[in-house]
């Protein structure tokens, strides 16, 4: 697991900083008594932030294959429910901005095209922005099943507008 050994080695580096501080509170409650407890605890302070990020990711990353595992998601999310409360509202050119903002993120995600395309289709009644979206999504899309996916779901929808033509 690459990621269980890149946070061991950080959580070495981050312990080795921590380490003056734990010293300092050891010595703060052991020579000065437990009048200076709160001076004892604030050295323990820094090292909790400094170890934090590396000790979860140890405890996480075993866990994270219940989610993910074939492999460990390194792109971020999409966010497809932000379009989507876009449309149910009606603001249907904001939801077609958000589906393009998200097209850099993940350029072969077949499911932007399809809701571009569906958006086009069923709230804008505009053949040409789901022609330039399907084109678009077929240069994109890396397999040929997604490639078949969404021809399938373009003439599925242009044929809601009459005069359905095919993929071109």
């Amino acid at each position: 697991m690459p990621g269980c050994a890149q946070s061991w080695r950080l959580l070495r580096i981050r312990l080795l900083l921590s380490l003056p501080f734990l010293a300092g509170s050891v010595w703060f409650f052991l020579h000065l008594g437990p009048v200076t407890v709160f001076i004892a605890a604030g050295f323990l302070l820094p090292p909790a932030f400094i170890l934090a990020e590396p000790v979860s990711e140890l405890f996480a990353h075993p866990f994270g294959s219940l989610y993910h595992p074939d492999e460990r998601r390194t792109g971020p999310a999409l966010m497809f429910s932000q379009p989507e409360a876009c449309i149910m509202r009606g603001r249907y050119d904001r939801a077609m901005q958000l589906y393009r903002d998200m097209i850099p993120a993940a350029p072969g995600e077949v499911r932007i095209y399809e809701g571009m395309i569906d958006l086009a289709v069923r709230h804008l009644r505009d053949r040409e922005l789901a022609a330039d979206a399907f084109h678009r999504g077929m240069t994109a899309v890396q397999t040929p099943e997604d490639r078949r996916r969404l021809a399938d779901e373009y003439s599925r929808l242009v044929a809601l507008l009459g005069g359905g033509d095919g993929p071109r």
